[in-house]
Order: structure tokens, then sequence, then C-alpha cells
């Protein structure tokens, strides 16, 4: 048993090595930054990574109900600080990159660091690095720096998260931008186009300058050279004097300047391509967002992060799996019960006897009690007798239940 304290300095190789030029095979880096600073777009991904911080982590073994505290707590304190103490980079930060670059660009790179503990490479570490700086080297069939093919990683050196694409080439991940690319770049033109026209002073941008046909080349010429230097003297913006012309609108329907809907279409593309309802994504349409419509689209939106969860979780457990841990990392559950429902609910299952008393009070942290752990039938067209052993316990019970199941009759507890 190698004994784990706190998590040594780590490491990082990427420390030595500068920020140099992409070549995803699918697209362009810069492309998604720059789609990155789109509103919407933004304002989807950090509705994922709100809700996957607020949520928390914990570090537990799935396959024992015995906790190891000294492994739990260095995994804990590896996540808590996964540059180590010395760097200002703390989980929610670390989180962050990962969780924008993952469903910006659709890849996420974290470099592992490791500590010889008695002869045994244990993790200490994690850096997040930025895909744009990385290569697929294929005679080796390793990531690598760009410019540096001698700087390469270890399968066990690297943690990639990504969605498989179903392409035959699955080396890289596909961006949820090539999906919504064109809703993007419509908004992005409309509001160019808005942009010229109010800075142009209300003229149309896109005008034709026209002069009379019978104009010799010369006239012509002399012109546009004096437009030129007018417009130049101008800025490029405000009047221009003309002589002998005529300025003229190019033809639009009222669908193309219908800017608005346009919007509001690209919009929902936007959010769509995301899975995020609007009101997640911190959009009020109405002026009375009722708590209901909030409720439902929450649930909606659980879902969607429970997959970009699932896909992390498992990038980071396949890499603790492989250094020996058998405790693994997980994002805890969203939660969408208050405290009427869930009771609600233990009700319900008391009633159906699916659990016990006693299963329920563990649950809410409470003591076992003698009679409590046995199912009780609390429905009145099944009744049963019960008999625990006890003649005086058997008669509570009894008329236990007899009050539950009027109350039931009376109630309902709102569930008709």
């Amino acid at each position: 048993e190698i004994g784990l304290g706190i998590p040594a300095e780590p490491l990082f190789r990427s420390r030595d090595w500068a920020a140099q030029e992409s070549n995803k095979p699918l697209g362009d880096y810069d492309i998604y930054y720059k789609a990155g600073k789109n509103v919407f777009v933004n304002s989807a991904i950090n509705a994922y990574y709100n809700q996957l911080l607020s949520n928390g982590f914990t570090i537990k073994n799935p396959n024992s109900e015995i906790i190891d505290i000294p492994r739990v707590n260095y995994l804990t304190g590896l996540f808590n600080a996964p540059e180590g103490l010395k760097s200002n980079v703390r989980y929610s930060q670390f989180l962050r990159q990962v969780v924008h670059s993952y469903l910006l660009t659709g890849d996420a790179f974290v470099e592992i660091s490791y500590d010889n503990i008695l002869d045994h490479d244990i993790v200490n570490g994690f850096k997040y690095i930025a895909p744009e700086l990385l290569t697929w080297y294929r005679d080796t069939e390793q990531f690598g720096f760009i410019g540096n093919s001698k700087l390469r990683y270890e399968p066990d050196e690297l943690i990639h998260i990504y969605d498989i694409p179903s392409r035959k080439d699955n080396i890289y991940g596909e961006s949820r931008i090539d999906t919504i690319g064109l809703a993007l770049s419509l908004l992005f033109e409309s509001l160019k186009y808005n942009k010229d026209f109010f800075k142009n002073k209300g003229l149309d941008p896109n005008a034709v300058l026209s002069f009379d046909k019978d104009m010799n080349d010369n006239d012509f010429m002399d012109e546009v050279g004096r437009l030129a230097v007018q417009a130049k003297k101008n800025s490029g913006r405000g009047m221009l004097a003309v002589k002998g012309g005529q300025v003229s609108s190019v033809n639009r329907n009222l669908r193309d300047g219908d800017y608005t809907n346009l919007l509001l279409l690209c919009r929902n593309i936007i959010l769509n391509g995301y899975n995020c309802p609007p009101s997640i994504a911190g959009i009020e349409e109405t002026s009375n967002l009722s708590a209901n419509t909030i409720d439902s689209e929450m649930r909606l939106f659980k879902s969607p992060v429970n997959s970009v969860a699932e896909t992390i979780e498992g990038a980071f457990n396949n890499a603790l799996q492989r250094n020996g841990f058998q405790e693994s990392f997980h994002f805890n559950p969203i939660d969408l019960t208050d405290q009427m429902e869930e009771t609600q609910i233990r009700m319900m299952e008391l009633e159906s006897g699916l659990r016990t008393i006693n299963e329920i009070r563990i649950d809410m942290g409470l003591e076992t009690v003698p009679w409590g752990s046995k199912p009780l039938n609390l429905n009145p067209v099944n009744e049963t007798t019960i008999d625990t052993g006890d003649a005086e316990v058997d008669k509570a019970l009894s008329l236990i239940n007899h009050t539950r199941e009027q109350f039931y009759r009376s109630y309902s507890y709102g569930l008709e």
C-alpha cells in the first residue's frame, strides 16, 4: 500500500513550449475562437460550466462501500489544485478551460504529471493544453507539439476529452460550431450590415452611384478621383457631393430587412445546437417567467449536462484507473427536487413497499428503528396484516396505516 499525502508539485513538459499554429483537419481554430465571442455561444457554454461548477464533485469508489479516506483526500486535493499548490489555477479555472475547449473546439487536452512514490508513478497534477498547440504524428500515432516533433505524449501522459465522431478519421472531435456555422455567419453578416449602415450616417452602404452614359472616360475618371479625395478627407463617412451622378439603393424585399426575426432565428439555432433552453442561457422572453417554465427548461437541460459530465468523467477516470486508483471522479447530479416533492416521493416508496422506513431514515441521516425493517403495505385495496412479532407495535402500525389511508383518499398527495 502506497502512502498518499498532499500531491507533490507537478512538472509539466508543456511549460517549455510556446503557442503555435493549429492544424486541426476539420477547420481553423481561429474560427472556433471567434465564434466563442458570440454572445449566444458564450452564454450556452457558460451555462454548462456554471451548472457543473455549482454541482461540485465527489471522489468515490463505486465498487466498494468502504471509503479509503487517504486516497479520497489525495484525489480531492489533486482536483482542487490540479497544477499544484504553487499555481493560481484552481478547480474552477481548470474546469472552465476544459469545458470551454471541449464545447467550443470539440477537443480538450490535459497533460498528466507523475510523482515517483516508492518506485511507483502516482499522478500528481493536471494541466490544460490548448488544442491549437498540438498535432497528431501519424508515424508514431502520438499527439505532440507543433514544430517540435521530439516533444510527444505517451497515451498515459495525455487526456483527450472529445466525442468520437462517426467518420473514419476519429483522431479529433467534432465542434458544435461546425453544425451551427451557417447561423453564426448569417448573424455576423446581418450585424455587420447594420453596423455599416449606422456608421455611414444612415446611407445605404450598398448604394450604387451611376453617371450619365454619355459621359466620356476622362470626365468619369476625374469624377472618381474627386470622390476618392473627398472620401479620404471625410474618413470614408458622410455626404458626398456628386456632379451629374445618381445614387440608388439595391432593391431588397421586406424579408431581407426583417432584422429582428432574423436575429431571433439565428439565436434559436445557436442555442438548439447546444441544447440550451433560452432561460438557462439568461434570456427572458417574457416579463413574467414562471417557476414552472424555469423548472421545465431545467429538466430539459439536465440530460445534455449529464452527457457532457459523463464524457469528462470518463476521460479522467480512465487515466486514474490506468494509474491504479479504484476511486473515480464524479460530478454531483443536478438536484431538481424540493423538500415537499422529496417527501412525496418517499411516501410513494413506502406506500408501494419499494423501500422500508429504515432505508429512508438512513438516507435522511437518522438512526434506524427496531420495527422499520419490513415494508409497509399502505394500499387500502390490498391490505395485509402487519406482524412484527410485537402485539403492541402491530397495533400501533395498523392504526398508522389506517390514518394514512384516509389521508390518501382525501388528498391523494397531489398525485392525481
